[in-house]
């Protein structure tokens, strides 16, 4: 599994892509994960996906965080769920 770790203003913090099963838990919450989010559903869609990967002890943290620190760990999941083909050849 990749991981990456990332640097936060409340301390470091490991990221890595959801797994099969956690998509399909939040598609079935109605969370459109690697989708288009609507601006109005971003704060709870970011936050449903950081939980499922985030140490709840880091998530009491979460309002503390800068807003786009929040969206870049966001992001680097996305990422890390489904790579394009450039990263998918590079990782191998």
């Amino acid at each position: 599994m990749v991981t990456k770790e990332f640097e936060t203003s409340q301390g470091m913090v490991t990221l890595r892509g959801l797994k099969r099963g956690e998509i399909k838990k939040l598609r079935a919450a109605k969370y459109n994960v690697g989708g288009i989010i609507p601006l109005e559903n971003l704060e709870d869609h970011t936050a449903a996906v950081l939980a499922v990967i985030l140490p709840e002890t880091f998530m009491e943290k979460l309002d503390e965080l800068e807003e786009r620190e929040i969206l870049t760990m966001h992001r680097e999941v996305l990422a890390m769920t489904y790579p394009t083909e450039d990263q998918t050849k590079n990782s191998g």
